[in-house]
Formats: structure tokens, sequence, C-alpha cells
């Protein structure tokens, strides 16, 4: 019977590691995921897509799935919902640190459940749910402008507002509209 409690650590790097490395990389700067210096960085996050689905479809990902292995992979952390999962890449912090801990959570003001990814309205504030600074607001202390391109029906979510503060929201409707928006930003920045 496999255990649902963390497993010790079992991987060099996690999600944590992902963004603080790309801004200490634009930098020229020593990093936990030992990048090279570049002049920009472009992160792509595919949710759900972990070494096991990887490793599950194999035969769907001929380039990827041959460098899996202990030095090329990350862990995601504990609990691997989204929610949590995509604040510890943008904050560089555990759940535990910058507080969104699951898929859902007591809003113990409200004595209500709520969807931590989805179930955001005006009695939930974002800055006190995840509390932490992002990478993104950091790296703005730094002079470095950083964007997020994603749907539009994402962009004045809670969640949106509670993990990517501090970077500017473009959108596109198709993943090519998408991958032509980060094409046009890493032409047009210096």
């Amino acid at each position: 019977i496999a255990s649902m409690l963390p497993a010790t650590k079992s991987h060099r790097f996690s999600l944590a590691d992902v963004l603080p490395s790309c801004r200490d990389s634009v930098f020229g700067l020593a990093n936990s995921l030992e990048l090279a210096p570049v002049l920009k960085a472009v992160v792509l996050v595919v949710d759900g897509l972990g070494v096991t689905a990887l490793k599950a479809r194999a035969g769907h990902s001929r380039w990827l799935a041959p460098r899996l292995g202990q030095r090329t992979s990350i862990a995601a952390g504990f609990p691997t919902t989204t929610a949590a999962s995509v604040a510890t890449i943008t904050t560089g912090q555990t759940p535990g640190v910058h507080g969104l801990v699951g898929y859902t959570a007591l809003d113990s003001e409200h004595d209500r459940i709520v969807n931590e990814l989805s179930g955001w309205d005006d009695r939930l504030d974002p800055s006190t749910w995840q509390r932490s600074r992002t990478v993104f607001e950091r790296a703005g202390d730094d002079g470095l402008p950083s964007f997020v391109v994603a749907t539009e029906n994402y962009r004045n979510s809670g969640f949106t507002a509670a993990v990517l503060r501090g970077a500017e929201y473009l959108s596109g409707t198709t993943i090519a509209d998408r991958l032509d928006e980060a094409r046009r930003i890493l032409d047009g920045t210096e």
C-alpha cells in the first residue's frame, strides 16, 4: 500500500527552485538549478505534466521521457495540487510558507470550505491567503520586468491576484496565441 504522506526528499530540486533560479540566471548569479547565465528566461507551466505521467505515456513523449532521472527531475512538494504547486513556483516557497496548502481549505472567518484555485470571492483577500512576496515582485524590485501569458478568463481571478502579483498579465486564446505572445515579449524586451 502506497503511503499518502510525503516521502523523504528524493530530488535535488523542487518547484520552489524554478523561478528564483531563472531570476538569478538572468542576473548572472549562481543558482540552485545550476542554470547558466542568460539574457532572458521563459518558464512554461504544463499542469499535470509530472514524471509519473511522462513515464506512463513515454511513447507520447519520445524526446522528454528518456531524459527523466534523479538529476533531471524536480519534486513537486506536498500537496501536489495545482493551487499549491503554482504558488510554490511563483513564490519560490513551500506551501507551509506561502499559505496555499491544498485544493480546498477552511475559511474559518466565514465558516466555509473554499476551493483555493477557483473559489475566490470578495470575502477572501489574496494577499493574506498567499502571504509570500512573489518572485515577480522581487524581480521588479531589481528592475527586471516579469510577464505572465495565460487565457483572459484568469486575469482578474483571486488566484491570479494571489500568485502572479508583480507580473504584467498578457493573454492569448489558444496555445499558439500564447506562444506567439511570449515570442513578442522576448523580441520586445531588453
